[in-house]
């Protein structure tokens, strides 16, 4: 009986050891395989990696040769191409008097219109004022209807000014873009509609910086601007990473601009193949460590 049991218990703990060495066997295998696989993601993932000459601003003549500690700047000539008024403006239309409290004619300044909040990261507030209508007119207190469209706001200005002088006399008149929105789409930390409140000399970089850095995967040699011109829709193409834009009338941004940062080409790589190489690690870990145990429980 006990020669039985002994056979019995020898035959069984072969059976255990062929198991476990068919076990550990096994997982050698898998590890070789998920090794190549996480080899090959690992390739792919920094093959798609991003110069970081990519991710500069503005290169130019003055970065390739830099003369630091020098006073002497290095001049560029901007191309400020003035805003030409467009129907659903709004304007912020002050008329005053020189002579305090001979009449009042109503203000829409900026300072001192009542904003409403609305939700959204950046705010989104908008200044109540006098809107452009789609006919190109605008309603000025006790003057009437104007036609401004087409012209810059100094040029609106005058032209109230004249209409107003027809009816009072000893007057001021003020005129601005109160507010106005860009849209930011693509590789931006804060995609979305952006609201400006200055529109003198607002830059893309500007509005950049508003919606967030771009993003590593951003393209900033290729980004796309759409504006409208009356009832058509222009689409141009910068390039951030050189000075040349500083010199461009795009450098500008104007009221309903559409700003796509595109994405660089096989950028998703890496956070595409992200969750999948920390799968195969995790089952990397786990195998390596059951096969320790086996091993040294042997």
């Amino acid at each position: 009986m006990i020669i039985v049991k002994t056979t019995y218990t020898l035959f069984y703990l072969q059976l255990c050891k062929k198991a476990e060495l068919k076990v550990i066997l096994l997982l050698n295998v898998i590890m070789k395989n998920i090794t190549f696989l996480l080899l090959f993601l690992s390739i792919l993932s920094f093959s798609s990696c991003v110069p970081t000459h990519n991710l500069t601003y503005l290169k130019g003549k003055q970065q390739e040769n830099p003369n630091i500690g020098s006073t002497t700047p290095l001049n560029y000539s901007l191309d400020f191409n003035s805003y030409r008024l467009q129907p659903y403006d709004i304007l912020g239309i002050n008329v005053q008097s020189i002579v305090p409290s001979k009449y009042d004619l109503g203000t829409t300044e900026a300072s001192n219109i009542k904003s409403q909040q609305q939700g959204g990261q950046n705010g989104n507030t908008l200044l109540s004022g006098y809107t452009i209508s789609d006919s190109g007119y605008v309603q000025v207190p006790l003057v009437g209807s104007v036609q401004v469209v087409g012209l810059t706001v100094d040029e609106a200005a005058s032209k109230i000014k004249t209409e107003v002088e027809e009816r009072f006399t000893e007057v001021i008149v003020k005129v601005q873009l109160l507010t106005f929105q860009v849209t930011m789409l693509g590789e931006v930390s804060t995609p979305g509609q952006i609201t400006i409140y200055n529109m003198r000399m607002t830059t893309i970089l500007d509005v950049m910086a508003l919606a967030g850095e771009p993003l590593v995967t951003a393209n900033r040699q290729k980004v796309r601007i759409m504006r409208r011109k009356g009832s058509t829709l222009e689409s141009y193409y910068v390039d951030l990473t050189k000075d040349d834009i500083l010199t461009s009338p795009l450098f500008y941004v104007q009221p309903g601009d559409i700003i796509y940062v595109e994405p660089l080409k096989g950028n998703k790589s890496l956070q595409t193949n992200a969750p999948l190489i920390g799968i195969v690690s995790t089952i990397m870990n786990f195998a390596f460590f059951i096969t320790n145990i086996l091993i040294f429980t042997r």
